[in-house]
């Protein structure tokens, strides 16, 4: 019969120079149980951990070398027991993917986790409000986040970075900015640029300047979405500029994709709350997407777009 959980912090306990009759009636056993039980961590160790022979029972050299790497161990091993814990005992994982779930064919991925992990279910958000979403992650409403790094109030929440992003202008290849190697804000803003409410957002964090910000049209992330906005730069419409992310799974022609000086880096992060461990099956969907996101697909090329 292999050792328990239980009594090895049975044995920390006597360790620490509690008595046997004071172990017991904490664990709510009778003190014969309680020996048989460090007997039998003795059997399976084959050593002598306490020293019985007098009054009040001591350690004998094996026990004080097990309790010293018990001790230094202490934190992984109750670490992991919260860990193993929360994922025994919950299997649901709710995900908010802020403004979108294709952005980088995140959903795709999180259904391939799904897949290889059929008692696990995912609930996939996106086009939520970021100040109700970001409330409920912190009442444990919903658990992951998964939103570019400048929306994320890194003072409340904790994050683990997935991948890098960028923000681009899209223009007709004969626009007169169409051959730059990049372009500012203030040029964009002053050739009819239309964006969506939630990359207004996303500037206004990156406190972009307000003269510039005032003449770009912002639309509503509900009435306008890329495949419109993308045909109505095709004929010179207007400019706009989108998320790299939101633009690799398309394979765009007659669209100019050129950077955006101040917002080349976007990293793209799941953050949690910080008032509870991140579960195991949290870290697993995580790495998984650390993983499916390290892929030569999912580097930027202009080039090629």
């Amino acid at each position: 019969e292999s050792m328990d959980v239980e009594t090895i912090r049975l044995f920390i306990r006597i360790a620490q120079g509690n008595t046997l009759s004071s172990v017991a009636e904490d664990a709510n056993l009778s003190q014969s149980s309680l020996s048989k039980s460090i007997i039998r961590l003795e059997n399976e160790l084959d050593v002598q951990l306490l020293d019985r022979t007098h009054r009040n029972v001591t350690l004998t050299p094996a026990g004080k070398v097990l309790y010293q790497h018990l001790v230094a161990l202490s934190p992984q091993f109750s670490q992991a027991l919260l860990e193993l814990k929360a994922l025994s005992s919950n299997r649901n994982i709710s995900v908010v993917v802020m403004p979108v779930p294709h952005m980088f064919e995140l959903n795709e991925h999180i259904a391939v986790f799904q897949r290889q992990h059929p008692d696990i279910q995912i609930e996939l958000n996106g086009h939520l409000d970021g100040d109700i979403s970001f409330r409920r992650l912190d009442q444990g409403v919903i658990d992951l986040i998964i939103t570019h790094l400048p929306l994320v109030d890194t003072k409340i929440f904790p994050y683990i970075s997935l991948h890098q992003d960028s923000l681009v202008a899209a223009l007709s290849p004969s626009h007169p900015l169409a051959e730059r190697a990049s372009v500012t804000l203030d040029e964009l803003s002053r050739s009819k640029c239309v964006i969506r409410h939630s990359i207004q957002q996303l500037l206004r964090s990156l406190h972009c300047p307000a003269s510039a910000m005032s003449r770009i049209e912002v639309r509503d992330n509900g009435d306008f979405n890329r495949l419109r906005r993308l045909s109505a730069i095709r004929f010179g419409n207007f400019t706009s500029i989108f998320y790299q992310s939101d633009l690799l799974p398309l394979r765009l022609t007659g669209v100019k994709l050129i950077p955006i000086d101040g917002c080349e880096a976007l990293p793209l992060v799941a953050a949690y709350s910080a008032n509870r461990p991140l579960p195991a099956q949290h870290k697993m969907l995580i790495s998984l997407l650390q993983q499916a996101l390290a892929a030569p697909d999912y580097d930027f090329d202009y080039q090629k777009v």
